[in-house]
C-alpha cells in the first residue's frame, strides 16, 4: 500500500462516518487512482464501488454513474467467487438506485428484475433488504402499488429474519436504521389507500 493510499482510506473512512460525504468521495477516489497505478484489481473494484457509493451520497450523480461503471467493469473481469458477486449485485443495487433518482424507472426496472434473482441467491440480508426498500420505492414512482406492497413484504421478511440474528444493541440499532426506509415505502402505501390508521399502526411497530 503506497503512501498516498494510506493517508486517504483512514482520512475517508473518518468523513464517511461523520456523514461528510463529498470530503470522503475526494478521498476514495484519490486512493482509487492510485491504486489503480498497481496489479490489484480486487482492491481497486472495491474502492471504486465505495467511491459510487459515496458520490451517490453526495449527490454527485454523474461522478456516482462513472464510478459505478468502472466498478462493473473491474468485478466482471475478476473470478466470480461469492464475496466479488455479492459486491457486484451491491454495485448493480447501487446503480438501479441512481437510476430511481435520476427519474429513468424504465432502466430501472430493467436492471432490478435481471438482479432479483442474484440477490435472493447470496446470502446477505442487508444486500436483500436494501434492494427490496428500493424496489419498492420504484414501483411507487411508477404507481405499481400492488408491485410495490410485494416488494415492502419481502423486506419486512428479510428485517425479521435478520433481526433474530442479532445479539447486542448496537446491531440492533443498525438493524433499526436500514429499515427505516423499507417503513416509509409502507406508510406512502397506506396513505394512498387512504388508511390512516395502518400507517399509524405501522410506524408505531417499527419504533
Amino acid at each position: 500500500m503506497t503512501g498516498v493510499q494510506t493517508c486517504a482510506l483512514p482520512i475517508c473512512f473518518a468523513a464517511d462516518r461523520f456523514q461528510q460525504w463529498h470530503t470522503a468521495y475526494a478521498f476514495a477516489r484519490e486512493a482509487a487512482g492510485v491504486i489503480a497505478t498497481t496489479p490489484n484489481r480486487p482492491t481497486e473494484a472495491v474502492i471504486r464501488y465505495r467511491s459510487a457509493e459515496l458520490a451517490s451520497n453526495a449527490e454527485l450523480e454523474d461522478e456516482a454513474s462513472a464510478e459505478f461503471g468502472r466498478a462493473i467493469h473491474l468485478f466482471s473481469a475478476l473470478p466470480q467467487e461469492s464475496a466479488m458477486r455479492a459486491y457486484q449485485v451491491s454495485v448493480e443495487k447501487g446503480l438501479a438506485k441512481l437510476e430511481i433518482h435520476r427519474g429513468a424507472l424504465d432502466s430501472a426496472l430493467i436492471r432490478m428484475t435481471k438482479l432479483e434473482p442474484s440477490v435472493t441467491a447470496i446470502a446477505d440480508f442487508d444486500v436483500a433488504l436494501d434492494f427490496y426498500q428500493n424496489l419498492g420505492v420504484l414501483q411507487l414512482r411508477r404507481e405499481k402499488d400492488s408491485e410495490a406492497e410485494t416488494a415492502v413484504r419481502k423486506a419486512l421478511e428479510i428485517g425479521e429474519r435478520w433481526l433474530a440474528s442479532l445479539r447486542d444493541d448496537r446491531s440492533r440499532l443498525a438493524w433499526s436504521r436500514e429499515l427505516a426506509g423499507v417503513y416509509r415505502v409502507q406508510v406512502e402505501l397506506d396513505r394512498r389507500r387512504h388508511d390512516p390508521e395502518g400507517a399509524l399502526r405501522h410506524w408505531e411497530h417499527f419504533r
